[in-house]
């Protein structure tokens, strides 16, 4: 699948059903997760992206010793 063939013929090929070839080897083809890596890669633009971020991180360590 990592040169394109048919994932229909290659499961008739190998002897198995189009679900078993796609669960088994699916991550092979060369369009796996690339629409989550083009989403991830993209940067928002300016006047969407946030100046700071919110106070939701708290410190490990009590700041008083």
């Amino acid at each position: 699948m990592q040169k394109g063939a048919d994932p229909w013929q290659a499961a008739g090929y190998l002897g198995m059903s189009f679900e078993v070839l796609l669960n088994t080897y699916g991550h092979h083809h060369r369009d796996y997760l690339s629409d989550a890596v083009e989403k991830i890669a993209m940067r928002a633009p300016a006047h969407e992206r946030k100046a700071h971020v919110s106070g939701a991180v708290i410190p490990l360590r009590p700041n008083n010793p």
